[in-house]
Order: C-alpha cells, then sequence, then structure tokens
C-alpha cells in the first residue's frame, strides 16, 4: 500500500475595485483604510464596502451603566436601612429597594418614610431614583432594538478557507485567501 503526498495549493484572491461616481465622497478609501466605519447615506459604496446593520451599542452602554449606578445605590441603601432599622422600624419600606424600577418609587409613599423627619427630601430622592432607573432601562432597551446601516470598508481579518477539494485542483487540501 503506498501513500499519496499530501499536498496544498494555494490562492490568492485580490479584490478588485469598481470605479464609483466622482460625486461619491467616499468613493475610494486607500488600503490603510482598511477596517473603517462610516454611516450609510444611501450612496454608492466605497471600494471593497459593505453595509451592515448595527445596534447603537453607545445608547445600551450608557443605559446598563446608569441602571447599574442608580440601582446599586438603592441596594445599598437598602442594606444600610436594614442594619440600622434591625427590627425597630414600624415597616419594612426600604426592603422595597430591593425591587428595581418601581421599588423606590413605591417606597416614597409608604408611612415608614413619610413619618421620617426629612420625609419630603427623601421621597424626592427616592422618586428621582425610581424615574432614574425607568429613564436607563428605556435607553439600554431602545439602543437594543434601534438598528442603523453603516458601511464598513474592507477588513481587518483576513478571511481564510479551507475546502477538501476545490473545482480544477488537484486532489488534496485547497487552502484560499480571500481578503488581505
Amino acid at each position: 500500500m503506498s501513500l499519496r503526498p499530501f499536498s496544498f495549493v494555494f490562492f490568492l484572491a485580490p479584490s478588485v475595485a469598481l470605479a464609483a461616481p466622482p460625486d461619491n465622497e467616499h468613493a475610494w478609501r486607500p488600503a490603510e483604510y482598511s477596517g473603517w466605519e462610516y454611516d450609510y447615506d444611501g450612496k454608492p459604496l466605497a471600494a471593497r464596502g459593505r453595509v451592515e446593520s448595527r445596534r447603537h451599542e453607545m445608547l445600551i452602554k450608557i443605559g446598563a451603566a446608569t441602571f447599574l449606578g442608580a440601582y446599586g445605590t438603592s441596594l445599598i441603601s437598602a442594606g444600610i436601612a436594614h442594619i440600622y432599622c434591625n427590627g425597630k422600624c414600624e415597616d419594612n419600606a426600604w426592603a422595597l429597594l430591593y425591587l428595581p424600577f418601581a421599588g423606590p418609587a413605591i417606597a416614597a409613599g409608604l408611612p415608614g418614610v413619610l413619618k421620617q423627619r426629612d420625609a419630603p427630601f427623601l421621597a424626592t430622592v427616592l422618586i428621582l431614583d425610581s424615574t432614574l432607573q425607568v429613564g436607563a432601562g428605556v435607553l439600554a432597551l431602545v439602543g437594543y432594538f434601534w438598528h442603523t446601516d453603516v458601511v464598513v470598508v474592507g477588513s481587518t481579518k483576513p478571511m481564510w478557507t479551507i475546502l477538501p477539494i476545490a473545482a480544477g485542483a488537484p486532489a488534496g487540501m485547497t487552502f484560499s485567501l480571500t481578503v488581505f
């Protein structure tokens, strides 16, 4: 039984840049701009450009960070209140701070908060905290569901393809690098 040698066939397929209309500001991008992204404005695409739909990641990050900050403040306040009360408080209004979004607003109207010496200030802070949590959650959801089209020029990574056999190639493995 004889073994055949294992061979690789390399194909390099350079990209073909098509000429764009002269009024297109994105018609030509040199190779060092590969990987650039810009908002799709409906004009013809740049050479090696493709349109992709993306979420607004910055809105998601800002909304999530704001929510975590506001909810974290509620959690810390609830923990401090439970340590301070230690069963001496007339109701468990501070336990509602563990509930995200509506918990602080509900706690603002309970007797345990309203009978405090600085009740108007506490109620205002709790309602603002609840409003901030809801607003941040809405902002994150808007960023998640609202997509925008961007043009991606080229690629920052090469695309590698390994096939067991390709048409017209000798028997063996075919390796091709299509973007460079």
